[in-house]
């Protein structure tokens, strides 16, 4: 039985395997339910969903500093976008989502005092680039459609 959890984990999910008893133990309503819905036939679309403050770290820190005509720098939505793009074009999957971060403190915060404590807050140059990649995605949501 453990070992159709797993096949039916690595199917949907690709997650580090140092992650994977975390994701599992953390979402296990989630997890029973995927399970369930697997055995009966009945999960058969792929959700993709990203984790667009990641990406945007990532390419920010990735792609030297980049501005338009006006002064405001673009290197983490450009970056952002080629990562993004990259993405859809290699997964297949039917539905896709971007989530990003809470500028509010989250439960895991009331969870645990030093829940990235250590981190430094957003640069102001990745700080002004948010709202533009916000609107690029909810603006062209249709093109980035896979089906």
């Amino acid at each position: 039985k453990n070992q159709d959890k797993i096949k039916i984990f690595n199917k949907y999910f690709q997650i580090a395997p140092k992650f994977r008893a975390f994701f599992i133990a953390w979402h296990k309503k989630a997890w029973y339910t995927i399970y369930r819905m697997e055995k009966r036939g009945e999960f058969m679309d792929k959700l993709l969903i990203l984790d667009g403050n990641s990406i945007i770290n990532r390419a920010f820190y990735g792609v030297r500093l980049l501005t338009n005509a006006k002064g405001q720098h673009t290197n983490g939505v450009y970056g952002f976008l080629n990562i993004f793009l990259k993405i859809l074009e290699e997964e297949e999957y039917k539905y896709a989502a971007v989530a990003f971060d809470l500028r509010a403190p989250t439960f895991r915060h009331q969870m645990f005092d030093a829940y990235k404590a250590q981190r430094k807050g957003m640069p102001p140059e990745l700080a002004e680039q948010m709202p533009y990649l916000k609107e690029i995605l909810k603006n062209n949501s249709s093109k980035f459609n896979h089906t």
